[in-house]
């Protein structure tokens, strides 16, 4: 279920373990860490992150949290 609207926001990849493909966001407007899987990112190819990236994504309420999905690397 996604939060109340479906705006991008932006955030920095805080880490990303290559081999789980998982990792967390560190949004730029709060400072909270939001949950990362790699099948949520929107990229061709093999889907990685890299601490220090910037992307946008929409956040969402999981399970177990707040959780990002449609992650977009910002160039």
């Amino acid at each position: 279920m996604s939060s109340n609207n479906d705006e991008y926001q932006c955030g920095i990849v805080r880490w990303f373990l290559e081999s789980k493909g998982i990792g967390f966001i560190q949004k730029s407007n709060v400072g909270s860490d939001i949950f990362i899987d790699h099948t949520t990112i929107e990229k061709s190819g093999y889907k990685v992150l890299v601490e220090g990236q910037k992307v946008e994504f929409i956040e969402k309420n999981g399970s177990r949290g707040p959780e990002a999905e449609r992650i977009r690397i910002v160039s």
